[in-house]
């Protein structure tokens, strides 16, 4: 799937992806779905823990991980996540993060017209 990243998300450089990917299999811990798929993480939302990421041999296999919410998972309380199925679910995401990320930054004077 074709991605196309705003500023309200950053890409994960190449050579911090090995530790990206440790950390994300840190904190989802055995048992959660995810883990089941070998991943790879494309990008991160600034300032949040959120990530989109791919199924390193599917590049039309992408989710959308958020480490700030938990849901139950049979049973479990484990990390929310959400499969994108399409370009168009993904750039509607990315430009709702975007309109946030730009009334942030106004409120926080960072930001002119």
């Amino acid at each position: 799937m074709r991605i196309e990243l705003n500023d309200a998300w950053e890409g994960i450089p190449l050579d911090c992806v090995d530790e990206c990917i440790s950390f994300l299999h840190a904190r989802l811990g055995q048992g959660h779905p995810l883990l089941q798929h070998k991943f790879f993480p494309l990008a991160k939302k600034w300032r949040q823990h959120q990530y989109i990421i791919e199924h390193d041999d599917d590049a039309d296999l992408v989710w959308f991980l958020d480490l700030t919410k938990k849901r139950r998972i049979k049973g479990k309380m484990l990390y929310a996540f959400k499969q994108l199925n399409t370009e168009e679910e993904i750039q509607i995401m990315l430009d709702k993060d975007y309109e946030a990320w730009v009334e942030y930054m106004k409120s926080a004077g960072a930001w002119e017209e």
